[in-house]
């Protein structure tokens, strides 16, 4: 069975979805493993968008439309999940999706992220940010990692790890590792102090990238990683790709897939 990565923020507008889809195109090209890419919506998220795949899902026969079909007529089955996916990068990632104004039942949906690790060796799943609902516990739950993007922004970490305000309680149970994103390295609030003011262990950065933002905004992300995936030291995409080859590589370990890696010395 293969393993989940669920992403999630206490805070809209954090990049959560952003940051899943860098992490899952970096780590697609850098190890060799099938990976899916996934949401807990039945309907289109920004995820088909900025991989220029949502035009290819507005049919009956795509996407978490066209499993739950199957799923309801008791015929999902883990080899059939491949048939419903957009390729991304060419047995590296595929993208499940959903489709045009359609909403479906929540528990088919769960049982519909549990068949795709039957089919993956590595599945990132992408859910909504806010207080979870019912959907997205059970995700976060289920997860082999969970990893939640938070800002560089005192008063919201405060909130959520000292007044718990925005905490939920089930993660104490959890492989949990937290990201700050559109990181600045040279604020105050660094990830050093970060970590030793609230105690964290596993905490890790992704510093802001204009290029990286500006593939975001034109659907643009596969042809993005694909072109700088070997920028040198020099180049302005190097350090962001770099942050996110290093998170890669922690994540890796968290779930037992290192020694099938690209990068990994023999």
């Amino acid at each position: 069975m293969g393993k989940t990565i669920v992403t999630w923020s206490p805070v809209q507008g954090q990049g959560c979805t952003s940051n899943t889809a860098a992490l899952a195109a970096v780590f697609a090209l850098n190890y060799q493993v099938q990976t899916l890419i996934t949401h807990t919506q039945f309907s289109e998220s920004i995820l088909e968008e900025i991989f220029n795949k949502a035009h290819k899902m507005v049919g009956f026969d795509s996407g978490l439309k066209a499993l739950e079909r199957l799923a309801k007529s008791n015929l999902i089955k883990p080899d059939a999940v491949i048939d419903y996916t957009e390729t991304i990068y060419n047995n590296r990632l595929d993208i499940l999706g959903g489709s045009q104004t359609y909403q479906g039942d929540t528990a088919i949906l769960q049982s519909l992220l549990h068949v795709t690790r039957d089919a993956y060796d590595l599945v990132w799943i992408d859910t909504a940010t806010g207080t979870p609902d019912e959907l997205t516990e059970s995700v976060l739950k289920a997860a082999d990692v969970v990893l939640v993007t938070l800002p560089q922004n005192k008063f919201i970490l405060d909130r959520f790890f000292i007044q718990k305000k925005d905490y939920p309680t089930f993660l104490d149970g959890k492989n949990v590792v937290y990201l700050i994103g559109t990181y600045d390295s040279e604020a105050a609030l660094n990830v050093r102090k970060i970590k030793g003011t609230y105690n964290l262990k596993k905490i890790m950065s992704v510093p802001y990238s204009h290029l990286f933002k500006n593939a975001y905004n034109t659907n643009s992300v596969t042809e993005f990683f694909h072109r700088n995936k070997l920028v040198r030291k020099n180049h302005p995409v190097h350090e962001f790709y770099e942050s996110l080859k290093t998170i890669n590589h922690f994540l890796a370990k968290q779930v037992d897939l290192v020694r099938k890696g690209d990068d990994e010395e023999e």
